[in-house]
């Protein structure tokens, strides 16, 4: 079912209820949608009460056009929270969803968490794969500046957001691929892009070992994330798993949608 809930910012935010269980707020990443999520549900629906939210400027939330901020995505998990009354919730974050989750962390804590998954994101974009890890690190500012670059224009960011989803796209079902480029067409605005910038510059590395919840990381080993920033996050993290997924890029849960679906029930019910 699909419900809507304020924001404290008043902005109207969207998302889909269904299952029967302990609650799951699944989040997804840039220029998508809660159904990039759509595969798993039939695994999770019989055991767990799952929420998706659309991400204010993704989805049926794409008319809000303010709060293109970081912090912002982690209020708006805390107002869902609020709104339906969760306690002993599993987060489960794709991509930029991962931030959005550590922000509610960073500024909330643990307390009504019980457990969460993390898919194909890493704590610091610009961090170098050279410095993993290490004291002092190597920052490359490229990637930030690159897409800043790329989708400044407005009379074309439509066509290089697009661009840069289907360029993340491996072996994905034709019917897949054109519902994730449309969603991805839907989302290409002003607010989302600097979303997804923010994320890029914003440092989480020293929230990683402060996750004292049970934790799974998930990557894809030809994603443009290399393996070894989520090896050091399950290092790092104080009770955590690490599942590195073969042949498998940034798009997780619809290129591999069957053992990403047994890792996350795997995981819940282990918890």
């Amino acid at each position: 079912m699909s419900f809507t809930y304020l924001a404290n910012d008043g902005s109207e935010l969207h998302y889909e209820v269904s299952g029967s269980g302990p609650p799951i707020i699944m989040v997804h990443g840039f220029a998508s949608s809660g159904q990039v999520f759509e595969k798993q549900l039939a695994s999770l629906e019989p055991c767990f009460t799952v929420y998706r939210p659309d991400l204010r400027g993704h989805g049926r939330s794409r008319e809000v056009t303010t709060g293109a901020r970081t912090a912002r995505l982690g209020q708006d998990l805390k107002d869902l929270i609020t709104t339906e009354k969760l306690d002993d919730v599993r987060l489960v974050g794709w991509s930029m969803g991962c931030t959005a989750i550590w922000s509610y962390l960073d500024i909330y804590g643990e307390k009504n968490v019980h457990s969460y998954v993390f898919l194909d994101e890493i704590p610091y974009v610009l961090e170098s794969v050279d410095t993993v890890g290490q004291t002092v690190s190597k920052i490359d500012g490229s990637s930030l500046l690159g897409l800043h670059q790329r989708f400044a224009n407005p009379e074309t960011r439509t066509e290089q957001v697009v661009s840069f989803i289907e360029s993340m796209l491996r072996i994905c079902e034709p019917g897949d691929r054109a519902k994730i480029l449309g969603t991805a067409e839907q989302a290409a605005s002003e607010l989302s892009v600097g979303l997804l910038l923010d994320s890029i510059a914003t440092d989480y590395r020293d929230l990683i070992p402060r996750l004292s919840r049970p934790a799974l990381f998930l990557c894809g080993d030809s994603s443009f994330f290399d393996v070894e920033f989520s090896i050091w996050m399950d290092k790092v993290a104080q009770n955590s798993a690490l599942q590195i997924v073969f042949d498998a890029g940034h798009f997780l849960t619809v290129e591999h949608p069957e053992l990403v679906s047994k890792q996350l029930l795997a995981f819940f019910q282990k918890y």
